[in-house]
């Protein structure tokens, strides 16, 4: 099949390169968003998304304060990657931090730079039985469940996994519409905002140019809180989003006007009683 001259292969090619997520978008519609994102390629891509501006100065602050003290619990950070998070929740003072990722590519980065208190594991948090742990910090995966009962699945293995007491940080993908590139991300949902419709996230580095296109499944606030009740967590909670010192004096505050009133994520915490 030809479309004005080109093969649908081409036009396949162009949607891949292109650092404009709209034509991506479009595309998207076209023939429809990959199921999965496969980070063993995207890996040497993926590292530049710690310059982003919302992930560094944000994201990462938002989480640990979330965390809270963690001092001699052990803790799992779920899609770990290289390490971003998980370097960080072993400075507040947590016996054991165990990261898992399923990309052996994003491992062999993280253990390059990895505390004692840290141990990375190869997996998959939707199959494979989770640790018993006191805290579980999870940014972005929540977005990876392909279906709600994929995702009601995925919250009963983390109540399963949690000691009495622990805590979940979950950092959910919201999107909105809003062109947040300066931050470091623009977010599509490509269909109605229902629940399992798909997401498309273009990342952008602090210099504004396009890192990669990531692809998820869209859940409403709604439908998050009421699977993390039905599981049986309480004490469930949507945080507002802070920006640390360093954010605001690296980029100054106009820089983050209108930021946290709309990041285009959800900051939800839950306990097991």
């Amino acid at each position: 099949m030809r479309l004005n001259g080109y093969a649908l292969r081409d036009f396949r090619a162009i949607a891949a390169a292109s650092p404009d997520p709209t034509f991506g978008i479009s595309l998207d519609a076209i023939f429809g968003a990959p199921k999965t994102n496969n980070y063993q390629a995207l890996s040497p891509k993926y590292q530049r998304s710690d310059t982003k501006p919302d992930k560094q100065f944000s994201h990462l602050p938002t989480v640990l304060q979330l965390a809270g003290d963690c001092e001699g619990m052990n803790v799992l950070d779920l899609g770990c990657g290289n390490g971003f998070y998980t370097v960080e929740l072993a400075k507040l003072g947590a016996n054991r931090v165990i990261g898992i990722d399923n990309s052996q590519a994003q491992l062999d980065v993280a253990s390059e730079h990895k505390p004692p208190n840290v141990e990375y594991v190869l997996g998959d948090i939707f199959t494979d039985t989770l640790a018993i742990i006191d805290v579980i910090v999870a940014p972005y995966v929540i977005n990876y469940a392909k279906t709600v009962e994929h995702l009601r699945s995925l919250f009963q293995k983390f109540y399963t996994s949690l000691t009495r007491g622990g805590r979940i940080v979950l950092v959910v993908d919201l999107p909105s519409c809003t062109d947040l590139k300066r931050f470091g991300a623009v977010k599509t949902a490509l269909g109605p905002k229902r629940d399992e419709t798909r997401i498309r996230i273009d990342l952008f580095g602090a210099d504004e140019k396009h890192i990669c296109a990531l692809y998820a499944t869209y859940y409403t606030e709604e439908t998050l809180v009421s699977l993390l009740s039905e599981t049986g967590f309480v004490d469930i909670a949507w945080h507002t989003p802070l920006i640390n010192e360093e954010g605001l004096t690296t980029y100054g505050s106009e820089f983050w006007d209108g930021y946290t009133d709309d990041p285009q994520l959800g900051y939800l915490t839950a306990q097991k009683p």
